[in-house]
Order: C-alpha cells, then structure tokens, then sequence
C-alpha cells in the first residue's frame, strides 16, 4: 500500500534538523533569511516543515544546476573561500552582510583576514556592512587592509551573508560551518538591491 510520509507530511524541528544534519538553531537563522519556510501549528505556533521542501534542500546540495549548492565542515568553509579569492578578479566585488559574535572565533577571523588580504592583492572591491556592536572586533581583525570598506550600521540586517555578482552565499556558522550557495538571479537582485540602500544611507 502507499506509505503515509507523503510529500506533503509536516514534521517538527528537531526531525527536520535531523534529515538536514544541521543544529535546529541553523533551521531558525535559515528561516529567518527565507532559505526553508515553516508553518506554525497549534497555541504553542510550534514550528513544522515539509518533507517535500527538506528533500529538495538536501537534493540541492549535490546540484548546481538547480541554483543551490552546499559546501559543509571547516574543510568545505576554507576551500569555498580558497576558490574564491583564486577566480575573483579587480571588476568583481564582494559585498557582505558581516557574521556578528562569529569574530569572537579566531579560527574564523583567521580564514576571512587572510581572504580578504587576497581580495586587496587583486583590488577587488570589498564592502562590508556590519552591526554596530560587532565593528569594533572587524575592525581589528582588518587592520592594514586598505581596500576593505566596512560601514556599521543600526539597521536590522542579515548575518553572514556575501553577494557577489551572480550569487549570494549564507555563510552559516554553527558546530559545523556550512556555506549555502544560491545562484538564482531574482534572488541576487534582492539582496543587492537591499545591500546597496542600507550602504548609501550609512556614512562612514
């Protein structure tokens, strides 16, 4: 007979978190940058997720042709960032939504000084917008890069994510780092869209 996990069967974070190998508070930073969508069910408005929807994100990661691609563990995060800082050139730009408290991690100011040392190297331009409270420590962590840009400001802003010229990458930095690439036009155009008028609006 047919079994019932049917596509459209709901299932609850930690289920959904399971299928995904990935923390349930990366399910929430993820929902909350609109990568997975949930309902909210009962007086509790416990989160729940489609099967359908978890089997296409996890399918995406062994497809760049469907305009997602995933690169997990420290190793994947370091590659990701090795690669790039080889193909891009001086008329590209790499714009970023800065991580926040992840600049407490040396491990992690270590892989994004020595990336963006690089970016200067090929002149690429190299914007980063960042809340307030973590300028201070990015600042810190960029002394001496003078190509960098960096503006900090009140608005409420995503976290971790970087928007090249034809993709946008979720740099998700959790027990496991992890890098969500979208390669989907309409969804570059957003964010740099977004990007571009909270940089304008805050001054140096």
């Amino acid at each position: 007979g047919e079994s019932k996990t049917d596509k459209k069967t709901l299932i609850n974070i930690s289920e959904a978190s399971v299928m995904m190998g990935v923390h349930p508070n990366t399910l929430r930073q993820w929902e909350a940058r609109g990568i997975i969508h949930s309902s909210r069910i009962g007086t509790r408005k416990d989160r729940r997720y489609q099967v359908e929807e978890i089997e296409r994100l996890i399918s995406a990661q062994s497809s760049r042709e469907k305009g997602y691609s995933f690169h997990r563990g420290i190793k994947g995060f370091k590659r990701m960032f090795d690669n790039l800082a080889a193909v891009l050139a001086s008329n590209d730009h790499y714009w970023t939504f800065a991580f926040d408290s992840e600049y407490a991690n040396s491990e992690v100011r270590l892989v994004l000084k020595k990336f963006h040392d690089s970016l200067a190297t090929k002149q690429v331009e190299d914007l980063v917008l960042c809340r307030i409270s973590a300028l201070e420590k990015i600042n810190s962590t960029f002394l001496g890069n003078e190509n960098i840009q960096i503006k900090a400001t009140q608005s409420e802003i995503p976290i971790g994510v970087v928007i090249l010229k034809d993709r946008v990458l979720h740099l998700l930095w959790g027990d496991e780092p992890a890098v969500y690439e979208v390669l989907n036009a309409e969804v570059v155009r957003q964010y740099k869209n977004m990007f571009m008028g909270i940089w304008q609006k805050v001054n140096k």
